[in-house]
């Protein structure tokens, strides 16, 4: 590894304890991201591809952008929960349709752990390191979402869940490519009405 990477790396990682056994506002926390990952990005593309010694900066990395997106994609968990406090969850329609509307977002994964009491005080810890603890208020429907979205979704994918077979007719059928609910419901839907 070249001085300069081994630098970078020991530098971010001395820069990462200045967090532990406090709390960070999630701004301040995500500035220092954005920084480590100008750094990272300025090492050659092919010494990190084959540098094993990058690999826990890019965990890092990795790790700090699902609470980089907590900030990025507020403005659409705050459109998303408005409409989900607009529906009937008891309205299984209503409740698929939200779900297929956001299916597609960022907020759905990420290793952070979410405090006890987390909807009251909007405190996280880091995946890496719990002593790392950092305060998300401003950001509480991109949490809410998080935890939202994917507790429905994941109760209908069991309901509706095909079998493989299912899925593989399906992909011939309808050409569909995705084991996922939208699929599931199509399906469901064809068994239905050809029953």
């Amino acid at each position: 590894m070249y001085p300069s990477s081994q630098s970078i790396v020991k530098q971010v990682f001395i820069d990462f304890q200045k967090y532990k056994s406090d709390v960070t506002v999630i701004e301040e926390f995500c500035e220092w991201s954005d920084y480590i990952e100008k750094l990272f990005f300025n090492i050659d593309t092919i010494e990190r591809l084959r540098n094993k010694s990058l690999q826990p900066l890019f965990s890092l990395l990795s790790n700090n952008s699902h609470i980089q997106k907590l900030i990025k994609s507020h403005p659409f968990a705050v459109q998303a929960m408005k409409e989900f406090d607009a529906i009937n969850v008891l309205n299984e329609k209503d409740l698929i349709d939200w779900l297929l509307k956001y299916e597609v977002n960022e907020l759905d994964y990420g290793d952070y752990v979410k405090i006890d009491n987390w909807e009251i005080n909007n405190l996280i810890l880091h995946p890496l390191d719990n002593s790392v603890v950092i305060d998300c208020s401003g950001y509480s429907e991109s949490l809410m979402f998080s935890e939202v979205h994917p507790k429905f979704y994941w109760k209908l994918f069991e309901k509706y869940k095909i079998t493989e077979d299912q899925y593989e007719i399906a992909k011939k059928e309808y050409r569909v490519k995705a084991f996922n609910l939208r699929t599931f419901l199509k399906v469901q839907k064809t068994l239905e009405s050809n029953a």
